[in-house]
């Protein structure tokens, strides 16, 4: 969260065998309801094992970026 507390970032890792799917997506946007008075919202998903279809169609929308392990390293 910023000084100002008008801005915040989330992120959720996930650290598992199976791709980040539709209900590890919803938990994480729920988090933004602890936090009621940021105004501005990020949000960062970190996978292992990538991420479901439902999940990459669905981040941008949500203000969400998707994070492998392949784009935390230099290739």
């Amino acid at each position: 969260m910023d000084r100002k507390r008008e801005q915040i970032i989330i992120g959720e890792c996930k650290f598992k065998n199976e791709e980040f799917d539709k209900t590890d997506f919803e938990t994480m946007l729920s988090r933004k309801s602890i936090f009621p008075h940021a105004g501005r919202t990020f949000f960062y998903a970190f996978s292992k094992s990538g991420f479901t279809k439902w999940v990459q169609e669905n981040a941008d929308a949500n203000n969400v970026k998707l994070v492998t392990i392949g784009d935390m390293f230099l290739k």
